[in-house]
C-alpha cells in the first residue's frame, strides 16, 4: 500500500491510500480538494471509497465536495457517527468553524469487524469509542499499518470532553490497540506517523 498525507483544518491528516492495482480510498476529508484531485489524477488512482474515521468537522468539513468529484465513491462512516456529523454541538463545528454546520450524506455504514477493500488491500473495520463513540481505525494486516484517527497519535490521544466523549472508553481503546504489538506503524488524525513500539515503549 502507498500512502500520501495532505494536511487539512486544524494540522489534520488526509490520506490517499492506494495500492499497485491504483484503485484506492480517502480517508477523511479536510484537505485541500485540488491538491487530492492533482495527485490522484497524477497517479491515475480510482477513488473507491472515502472514508470517515469520525465525524467532528476538522476531519469532515468538506465531504459534499469530495462527493462531488469522486461521485462514483461510497462515503463511509460508523453507524453510531450519524448522531456526531448531523449534531453541530457533537462534530464541533459552532466551536472550531463558529457555525453550526451538518454533515448530511448518503453514508455506508460500518461497524466492528467489518472490511473495507480497494484493489488487493483489505482493510479492518475496528470502531474504537472515546474520542467519539463511532471512532474506527482501519488495519492493514498484512502490510501492519493502522490509520487511527484521533484515538491515538504519535505522543498523545484524542480529547474526551467533547459532547459523546468518554474518557473511559477511551482508555479502553489505547489499550486495545496496544495489543496490536510494537511493530504496528499507525497513521494517525493529527501529526506524523509512528509505531507502536516508540508510543507505548514496547
Amino acid at each position: 500500500m502507498k500512502i500520501e498525507v495532505f494536511e487539512g483544518l486544524l494540522e489534520s491528516n488526509t490520506y490517499v491510500a492506494y495500492d499497485n492495482s491504483n484503485e484506492g480510498i480517502i480517508i477523511d476529508a479536510s484537505a485541500d480538494l485540488k491538491s487530492i484531485c492533482d495527485f490522484v489524477k497524477d497517479k491515475k488512482i480510482n477513488i473507491k471509497h472515502i472514508v470517515l474515521t469520525h465525524g467532528h468537522c476538522d476531519h469532515v468539513h468538506f465531504i459534499n465536495d469530495y462527493k462531488q468529484v469522486f461521485d462514483d465513491a461510497s462515503i463511509i462512516c460508523h453507524k453510531k457517527e450519524l448522531m456526531v456529523l448531523k449534531n453541530p454541538e457533537a462534530n464541533v463545528s459552532s466551536f472550531i468553524l463558529g457555525r453550526d454546520y451538518t454533515y448530511d450524506c448518503d453514508y455506508t455504514l460500518v461497524d466492528e469487524g467489518d472490511t473495507i477493500c480497494f484493489g488487493n488491500t483489505k482493510l479492518f473495520v475496528l470502531n474504537m469509542p472515546g474520542h467519539t463513540p463511532g471512532s474506527i481505525c482501519l488495519f492493514c494486516m498484512d502490510e501492519e499499518i493502522m490509520f487511527t484517527g484521533d484515538v491515538l497519535f504519535a505522543s498523545s490521544y484524542g480529547r474526551t470532553d467533547f459532547l459523546y466523549g468518554s474518557i473511559n472508553d477511551m482508555m479502553e481503546s489505547l489499550r486495545r490497540i496496544r495489543r496490536f504489538g510494537g511493530s504496528i506503524r499507525i497513521y494517525p488524525g493529527h501529526y506524523e506517523s509512528a509505531q507502536l513500539k516508540d508510543i507505548f515503549g514496547i
